[in-house]
């Protein structure tokens, strides 16, 4: 057989005929009457192939690529800088490039197209290559193992990463959404940040470990470990598999996607107890060993969404203050500058933000509230927007659960009613649930709102948006798609369908 000259690799002739020569004996049999000179042949040009040419392919794919999903991205960058062939080598293509496959076949089990992760594509040129159909146009060797390399990067990166942190970002879909208000001010001042979850995402170990595992021939369980393994995530599959219509399954995959996001160390309590607020259903759920707790809540209207997080209730305090956020005071409060009256009518203060020392309100001006070095605080006690009530937990948004003293809306169906906070129906039963074996003390303090009381439940709360929801008697609910994440989540997710 011919030298393949320096920096060149040769498509493996025993790999490619399956085993066709037999071994040295005495035993006759189809091939008996092959030699090596029969396969001189086989260092056609059209069956060599150098590493400059596979290079050189790979660059343009990269030029070519205007996707812009961070897999994608990543895929580009690993070839631009000189990322060696992970699924080629001089024997052709080995067995791992089939169990690939045999997961990308699945995608469809969670609304995916195969096309959409090449699955015919890299079947028709793996072909190619096992049956050495090469030529010298557009399926030269050199077209063919780079495109089939190219892709089988893209495909497993948008996979495993996908599959365990979500095709989607929550950090980039929802928090470049709602621009901050700039009525009062007339200039920009950024996005409103709506995702604060703590969760998950793909980051450079991540992506050396998936590289690592196809180098090392780990890819079987690293495609295995990468399906998310919630109970919820495969009831939802099973409902997918069940159902034809377009909507419901439009629903499925969103809330699917969602079941992706998550963090395994999210804020627990020492007892188990959780509260659980889901903004599409307008529902508290408090969860114990033995017991839930639920009711109504009114939670930020559309334009004034409550951020999606997880936090730690800390303490509950008894007639709060309710410092008033600076949104508000941009839109409602600062044009009342100067009008005692419509301050002391509303039970509001001023106060100098360093100090603390209070300012008569009518010696503020417009420009001194709007300066951000003055608060406006309503006075805690009947008929404060926070009620008697309040639970706080730590986040950047000023957000918490609380008491209201306006409860008509309670009986609505829609009760996107507020600024960002929740308010909550019940909200001593609520008190009681989380101070759990000290509900006596409990249930003396709520005798006595009058004066504030701090205490420390350390209760993990999530504010979470779901659509599909399984509600604590095991019974799938749907809900309204109230801030339209359901319609973002799915324009993100579409390409994966087409």
């Amino acid at each position: 057989m011919k030298i393949i000259p320096t920096r060149s690799i040769v498509i493996g002739v025993a790999a490619c005929l399956g085993g066709a020569l037999l071994s040295c004996s005495d035993n006759k049999g189809p091939y008996d009457h092959l030699s090596l000179k029969t396969f001189d042949t086989l260092s056609i040009n059209e069956c060599r192939i150098s590493q400059d040419e596979v290079r050189h392919e790979l660059l343009c794919l990269c030029r070519a690529d205007n996707d812009t999903t961070p897999t994608d991205s990543k895929t580009r960058h690993f070839y631009r800088n000189g990322g060696e062939l992970l699924w080629v080598d001089r024997m052709g293509v080995d067995p791992r490039v089939d169990t690939l496959l045999s997961h990308l076949g699945n995608v469809g089990n969670f609304g995916f197209t195969a096309k959409s992760f090449y699955v015919q594509l890299i079947a028709d040129d793996l072909k190619r290559v096992r049956t050495l159909d090469f030529d010298d146009s557009k399926n030269s060797i050199s077209k063919v193992l780079a495109r089939m390399e190219y892709r089988l990067t893209k495909a497993y990166l948008r996979y495993v990463a996908g599959q365990r942190y979500g095709y989607v970002s929550p950090y980039m879909a929802f928090n470049s959404l709602d621009l901050i208000d700039t009525t009062a001010t007339r200039r920009y001042l950024g996005y409103r940040r709506l995702y604060d979850a703590k969760t998950l995402r793909p980051d450079s170990a991540f992506y050396a470990e998936a590289f690592n595992r196809v180098r090392n021939h780990g890819i079987g369980q690293f495609l295995a470990e990468s399906k998310p393994r919630s109970e919820e995530y495969a009831e939802l599959e099973k409902m997918l598999a069940a159902t034809t219509d377009e909507k419901r399954r439009r629903l499925i995959i969103c809330n699917m996607e969602r079941a992706r996001w998550y963090n395994p160390e999210l804020p627990k309590s020492e007892d188990g107890r959780s509260v659980v607020v889901n903004i599409p259903a307008f529902h508290l759920y408090a969860f114990c060993a033995d017991s839930t707790v639920s009711m109504r809540i009114g939670c930020g209207t559309r334009h004034t969404k409550t951020p999606l997080l997880s936090s730690m209730i800390e303490r509950v305090d008894y007639n709060p203050e309710w410092n008033i956020p600076m949104s508000i005071i941009r839109n409602d409060v600062a044009r009342h500058a100067g009008d005692q009256e419509w301050f002391d009518h509303r039970n509001y203060y001023i106060a100098e933000l360093k100090t603390g020392k209070r300012i008569p309100a009518a010696n503020v001006t417009h420009k001194m509230l709007l300066s951000g070095d003055y608060r406006v605080v309503q006075a805690g006690g009947e008929g404060n927007s926070l009620g008697r009530i309040i639970f706080r937990f730590p986040n950047d948004f000023a957000v918490y659960l609380h008491d209201t003293s306006s409860r008509a809306f309670f009986a609505r169906s829609y009760r996107g009613v507020s600024h960002g906070c929740v308010r909550v129906e019940r909200p001593f039963d609520l008190g009681r649930f989380m101070v759990g074996k000290k509900a006596t003390e409990w249930e003396a303090d709520t005798t006595r709102v009058a004066r504030s009381k701090k205490v420390l439940p350390r209760v993990p709360i999530y504010i979470i948006y779901k659509t599909l929801f399984k509600t604590p008697q095991g019974k799938w609910e749907t809900y309204p798609d109230v801030y339209g994440y359901d319609e973002i989540i799915y324009r993100r997710i579409k390409p994966f369908m087409l």
